[in-house]
């Protein structure tokens, strides 16, 4: 009976092993609007210049059903894998959305974009495309930003929240 049940206990928990790496890779772990501190925008910039904050009100209702759309955006939207996504600084900083949980986890995302290089006499010259319908995350705690087919949240990033705080 022991040599029977053994082979089957290893199955299972291999199994396990298994599903619990496979879903880690695939699924963002998003927080609840329960475990949200803080959400804000935080305008694109070039150089120095100062950054406009926009923070989303967690008192007014329209800001409440906005962040769970984001949420719910972020549920949704699937891991792109093998990107070759590198950290860079290269013209700026786009638009931001910054979501602060509770226990401490910072989420940055970012509309995704593809760096295009012209070589040029004196180098190269590298220009933004937009990865249409994607995000780039960057979590805390973690070494590589993730990229997200997300089309509503792109949209939302790109131009969506100026409309969202009347802004400009």
């Amino acid at each position: 009976m022991k040599r029977k049940v053994i082979p089957i206990i290893s199955l299972v928990l291999i199994a396990a092993i298994v599903f619990t790496i496979y879903n880690g890779k695939n699924k963002l772990k998003v927080p609840t609007i329960e475990n949200i501190s803080s959400m804000k925008i935080i305008e694109s910039s070039v150089g120095a210049s100062p950054k406009k904050e926009l923070a989303f009100d967690f008192g007014k209702k329209e800001h409440v059903d906005m962040a769970n759309n984001i949420l719910d955006w972020m549920k949704s939207g699937k891991i792109i894998d093998d990107t070759n996504d590198k950290v860079t600084n290269k013209g700026g900083n786009p638009t931001s959305l910054i979501i602060e949980s509770k226990d401490g986890t910072k989420i940055q995302i970012e509309a995704a974009t593809y760096d295009i290089e012209t070589k040029v006499e004196n180098g190269v010259q590298i220009e933004k495309q937009n990865a249409n319908g994607q995000v780039k995350l960057f979590i805390s705690n973690t070494k590589e930003p993730m990229r997200e087919l997300s089309p509503s949240l792109s949209s939302f990033l790109n131009n969506g929240w100026k409309n969202f705080f009347k802004y400009n």
